[in-house]
Parts: structure tokens; C-alpha cells; sequence
């Protein structure tokens, strides 16, 4: 395991053929979309001719599903639903999560509120996308525990727009993981890598972002280079700090970045692992909260000793 001042040489020469190879074989540009979504017609939203019924409690919200600003949300709790009425043309349902929800069901209903079929809202994904089937009539969706939904749109296609950088979860044993403070830190301090981030061998871990909106950021980043894998979001209270190195656990509990990290190196098991300067960014002690955890998970790893359960 090292540090990424050490590492980045050897990751390059590793990756630079593969980049070469993959140059010649795609026209420019081509890897920034997928051929399903080339091959797709232009959606048609058709948002407005649906019908969305929300609690009473929150319906003078329902203009934040469609402001564009992931930062806004309508809240439910788990006894509250939210149900949309879909033309006939309706193919498929975006739905911006405000965090990834722990237990969702999306839900296809027909005309007589029979249900079509059934979808449990993935619990790693801040987006997802969920075809809408012929005969379908209204959608409902609710959860087991309270939820928040950002946007939602309907269009009439069953594949996903390109401008809603829809991503899979990140499947584990990535070749390389990039663990990183903020967002925003892929491209400050590692945008020499960026361009190998487009591999689905690549994960990107954020253990802290300012909001929702910049993780949404995060993704469309990726989206744009070529990647598939939404990154890991840990979700710890946004820091940027500039204490002494010494006073790092003033921002964050040591114990609970420390099982963090053993839990995510143990469930992804990378080949590789990348992190700040073990010295800390610019001065920054949560780039080096970030350097050591990296490198103390990568020894606990394999210990069972360490295991926290």
C-alpha cells in the first residue's frame, strides 16, 4: 500500500498501454457514452403530464422534484407515500435520491392498482433509473424507513438519458481504489488520473462531501470521463480543516473511521490502494486523517483480531 506521490509512476506504467490499446481501437470521444445511449432516440419528458400526489403535509413541495437543485427534497416516513399517475407513453422513472435510501420499494401499479411488479431501491445508489412496463398506470413508492427524494422525472424511454449520468454500484475487487477526503479532491490533487478513472477497475471513495449537490457533482464528473461506477459516498460531516495534524480526531471519531475503512477495504478487497500524502493536502489535517486510515486498514485487513463484529 502506498501513498499516491509514490505510487502514481507505477499505476501509470500499468494503465498507459491499456490507454493506448483502447485509444486506437475507439474513435475520440466515443468512450463518453455508451452505444445504448447513442443508438436511442432523444427522450421526451413527460413530467408535466403526470400527476404526483404527495402528503398533505409536504405538497406545497412537489416544485423541488423538478428545480434541478439536489440540495432541495421532499422527506417521507416510512408511513408516508408518494404516488405518480403516468400517461401511457410513460418507459422509465428517474429518481435523484436525497440520500441512498436503507429500505425502498418502487412500486408499478395498473389501472386497478394491482401490482405490475416491484423494485427495492438499491441502498448504495444516490440515482437510479426504473423501466416503467406496458400497462402500467400510476407508480407508487414507499419505505420501511424514511426517505428523501431530490428530483424525479418520467420519460418515454426505457433507457436512461445520457444527461442523467446513470451509474451502476461499484463492484468489489476494483484493481485500484482512490480513497479521497472531499469531493473535489479527484481532481485537485489527482487529475493526472482522471482519464484511468473512465476503467470499471477504478474505484473512487469520498469520505466527506459539502452536499448533495456536490456529490452529484462527483458523479457527473465521472459520468463525463467515461466512468459507470458511481463513487463511494461514506458520508462523514464535511471538514476542511488546517489544525495540526495532531488535533485531526477533533473533526471526526477515531473509532468510527477506523471501522469505516476496515469495512470498506474488507468488503471491496482492491489490488491497489491511493490516498493523500500521509503528511496531509496544503495543510489540510483531513487529507491526513484520510492517509492513515487508508494505511491502517490495509494492515488490519487481514488480521482477524481486528474484525468489528
Amino acid at each position: 500500500m502506498f501513498n499516491h506521490r509514490t505510487l502514481l509512476s507505477r499505476l501509470l506504467q500499468g494503465f498507459v498501454v491499456l490507454a493506448l490499446f483502447v485509444g486506437l481501437l475507439l474513435p475520440v470521444g466515443s468512450w463518453t457514452k455508451t452505444a445504448h445511449a447513442e443508438a436511442e432516440p432523444d427522450a421526451t419528458d413527460l413530467t408535466d403530464q403526470c400527476e404526483i400526489t404527495l402528503p398533505e403535509r409536504s405538497e406545497s413541495f412537489l416544485y423541488r422534484f423538478t428545480d434541478g437543485r439536489y440540495n432541495s427534497r421532499v422527506s417521507f416516513t416510512k408511513d408516508e407515500t408518494l404516488t405518480i399517475a403516468v400517461p401511457d407513453e410513460a418507459a422509465g422513472l428517474y429518481v435523484a435520491w436525497y440520500t441512498a435510501p436503507e429500505s425502498a420499494l418502487v412500486e408499478m401499479l395498473d389501472s386497478s392498482e394491482a401490482v405490475i411488479s416491484t423494485t427495492t431501491a438499491s441502498t448504495e445508489l444516490l440515482n437510479d433509473y426504473y423501466i416503467v412496463p406496458e400497462g402500467c398506470a400510476s407508480i407508487r413508492i414507499s419505505g420501511e424507513k424514511a426517505f428523501a427524494i431530490s428530483e424525479l422525472s418520467v420519460y418515454d424511454t426505457e433507457t436512461p438519458p445520457d444527461a442523467l449520468s446513470i451509474m451502476a454500484a461499484q463492484k468489489t475487487q476494483p484493481e485500484v481504489m482512490i480513497v479521497l477526503a472531499h469531493t473535489a479532491d479527484e481532481a485537485y490533487y489527482f487529475g493526472s488520473l482522471l482519464p484511468y478513472c473512465r476503467s470499471d477497475d477504478v474505484a473512487v471513495v469520498f469520505l466527506m462531501a459539502y452536499s448533495r449537490e456536490a456529490q452529484q457533482e462527483a458523479i457527473e464528473l465521472q459520468y463525463s470521463i467515461g466512468s459507470r461506477m458511481q463513487p463511494i459516498f461514506a458520508g462523514f460531516t464535511y471538514f476542511r480543516s488546517y489544525m495540526d495534524n495532531d488535533q485531526m480526531y477533533a473533526v471526526m471519531d477515531e473509532d468510527e473511521i477506523t471501522e469505516y475503512m476496515l469495512r470498506l477495504v474488507r468488503k471491496y478487497q482492491p489490488n491497489v490502494l491511493i490516498t493523500h500524502d500521509i503528511a496531509g493536502e496544503d495543510g489540510d489535517c483531513t487529507t491526513a486523517l484520510a492517509a492513515t486510515h487508508v494505511q491502517l486498514a490495509a494492515e488490519q485487513a487481514t488480521e482477524k483480531k481486528y474484525d468489528p463484529d
